[in-house]
């Protein structure tokens, strides 16, 4: 299929495993609106789908993210991504896959290199209790309904699934520049890990955010968020 050309370019957002509504990241939508670009914001796989426990047993999770993704990509004229927390691992993938070619992909919360540490401490952040903890548990299920807690179970067994969610950073070779913005506060991701390993590799670059902890790249830590954002799009624009 031969790929559309739009008036304006277009960049892909891809939400976290813990599915809060898109208008909670009104202001990146806002923020490459402002250069001009449109947004798509696109929904995980088996999100708020009541089936879900059912469907992700007999299949990739990843592979079905990459098909999904490449149907949007071969539509429009994608020019850019941008994944947080699972929807960074994802297009983390998707940047080793070849049929993908961005001018820029922004990976955020999210790491190259996990390690056991980091895994047990994603479980512990897919669990009711923890966003009980956090008070986002009744926020969830106004938007979600009652599969707001099979997709906890689900992101659970997810993430103990690691053929399917983390990469084989060894034979990690991005077909795109790729940021990597990192959170100093943020618990899910070493970041001195991240800077060791990334010395070593082209069309990768580390970028810490002072002062943010993992859910807080687009609220309270989104002006250092977005004073990084600024400086790389320019670059690309």
């Amino acid at each position: 299929m031969e790929r559309k050309e739009m008036d304006k370019r277009t960049v892909i957002l891809l939400n976290g495993g813990g599915q809060a509504p898109f208008s909670s990241f009104h202001r990146i939508v806002r923020f490459f609106k402002k250069y001009n670009y449109d947004v798509i914001c696109m929904e995980l796989p088996f999100h708020g789908n009541d089936k879900m426990i059912d469907d992700y047993k007999d299949v990739n999770y990843v592979e079905v993210f990459l098909n999904e993704f490449y149907g949007l990509y071969d539509r429009y004229n994608v020019t850019g991504v941008l994944g947080f927390s699972l929807g960074g691992f994802l297009i983390l993938n998707a940047l080793n896959d070849k049929r993908f070619n961005f001018k820029f992909a922004f990976v955020l919360g999210c790491g190259l290199i996990i390690t056991e540490k980091e895994k047990q401490i994603m479980e512990r952040f897919s669990t009711t209790e923890f966003f009980e903890n956090m008070k986002w548990d009744n926020y969830m299920l106004k938007y979600n309904g009652q599969s707001w807690r099979k997709l906890l179970g689900y992101l659970n067994e997810l993430i103990k699934m690691e053929d399917q969610i983390f990469i084989d950073h060894n034979n990690f070779v991005p077909n795109s520049d790729t940021h990597l913005l990192v959170g100093d506060k943020d618990k899910i991701i070493n970041i001195e890990l991240q800077k060791q390993f990334i010395k070593a590799k082209d069309k990768i670059e580390l970028y810490e955010i002072k002062d943010c902890e993992h859910f807080d790249y687009f609220s309270k830590s989104w002006e250092n968020t977005k004073n990084i954002l600024e400086k790389i799009i320019k670059i690309h624009n």
